[in-house]
């Protein structure tokens, strides 16, 4: 009669180890992938929506004959930028030009510290989650950052470059920030020339 030998319990016991490691290898790649493609796709959708809204805005600053800096452009919530297409250089209405009037950007920021179980992690200290910018009252851009001019970047803002109230273009820097995990950041840095050397 032959011996029939069986597998020993050690090594039952290694094979069921080498398996789950194994297993554990997988799936955290798995989880890797998953979130490496989530934060991809909200990427994609950050940029998307930044490129609409700067074609809006590129389309309002080629049709303007006047454009106002406003009182409260810097850092904070208040009027971005004033641009008209029936009025004059120096602000004076034409009465005989019927076009689309006025349009107003605004910058809201948003709320200080992002959602309560992550209070701590807005970098800097003083920056904002979840701002919009307006156009006309109408929500055009959302998930706006506000970061500190010290940190390197100036909250949603416009600089002209020129002389006085004479301009050949305008700047913006604008961040934006999904309050996700991890969190995920876009910035653009763009440059509109006045077509009119407003």
């Amino acid at each position: 009669m032959k011996n029939k030998h069986g597998f020993t319990l050690t090594e039952v016991l290694l094979a069921v180890m080498v398996v789950g490691l194994i297993g554990v290898a997988l799936a955290s790649l798995t989880t890797a992938a998953t979130r490496e493609s989530g934060v991809g796709r909200s990427k994609v959708m950050l940029r998307n929506n930044l490129s609409l809204f700067l074609r809006t805005l590129r389309d309002d600053i080629n049709a303007a004959t006047y454009i106002n800096m406003g009182a409260s452009s810097g850092p904070g919530s208040g009027t971005l930028i004033e641009l008209c297409d029936n009025k004059t250089m120096l602000g004076e209405t034409l009465t005989s030009v019927s076009g689309m009037g006025c349009v107003t950007y605004r910058f809201n920021k948003g709320s200080a510290t992002g959602s309560a179980a992550r209070s701590n992690q807005v970098v800097p200290s003083s920056a904002t989650r979840g701002g919009t910018i307006t156009r006309n009252g109408e929500i055009v851009l959302r998930n706006v950052k506000y970061v500190n001019n010290y940190e390197g970047y100036s909250s949603p803002y416009f600089k002209r470059v020129g002389t006085g109230t004479i301009g050949s273009a305008l700047d913006i820097t604008i961040i934006t920030e999904l309050d996700s995990t991890p969190p995920v950041n876009d910035i653009v840095e763009e440059t509109f020339l006045l077509p009119n050397g407003l």
